[in-house]
């Protein structure tokens, strides 16, 4: 039996203007850096990689296996987020599930303060080698 069922499209949707949701527990108070006591969530459009690589020239190379998501004043991940879950709610054949669609990587030191988009790392593309060193 599979460890898991992965809807083929999933894998292959790019899902440029789409909603999705971070969690973390990073710093919510850029004014006052501490990570935050409570779980934070917010939802945040996906944005394109043509339209996100430009902004970043100065700073890192944003790849093929990463995606962009955010660039709107006063929301974005920050922080301590790193490593946290990009989700987004889908229906396949059932009721809705969250699906992993990414990583929290970096974004700007002023989160939230700017309209630069965050970067994630994109789980479709790394889906093989987490399955295969995946141990029960």
């Amino acid at each position: 039996m599979p460890i898991c069922m992965i809807h083929g499209s999933l894998l292959t949707k790019d899902y440029m203007g789409e909603p999705a949701e971070v969690a973390g527990w990073g710093v919510y108070d850029i004014d006052d850096p501490k990570p935050s006591t409570v779980l934070q969530t917010i939802t945040l459009r996906v944005v394109s990689n043509a339209e996100c690589k430009p902004r970043f020239e100065l700073y890192a190379d944003v790849g093929p296996t990463q995606m962009c998501v955010g660039g709107v004043v006063g929301q974005d991940s920050c922080g301590g987020d790193s490593g946290g879950p990009l989700m987004k709610i889908e229906a396949f054949d059932g009721p809705p599930r969250y699906f992993l669609l990414g990583v929290v990587s970096f974004g700007s030191k002023r989160c939230g303060a700017t309209t630069m988009p965050g970067v994630y790392t994109r789980i479709a593309d790394y889906l093989h080698w987490i399955l295969a060193n995946m141990h029960e």
